[in-house]
């Protein structure tokens, strides 16, 4: 299921794409977002399965 918070986080990893060759931070801000886009795995969040 598409979250809100996952909507963001890769509308502005498009964003940021889009604008890379124009600064370095366009490609810092890309790396930061795609790692935000990654589920912890503190939160017990993602995975393929789980166990009940």
């Amino acid at each position: 299921m598409l979250t809100a918070y996952g909507a963001t986080v890769v509308t502005l990893m498009m964003i940021f794409y889009a604008f890379e060759a124009r600064s370095p931070w366009f490609t810092f801000a890309f790396a930061i977002s795609s790692n935000c886009a990654i589920p912890s795995r503190r939160s017990g969040r993602g995975g393929i399965a789980r166990q009940a």
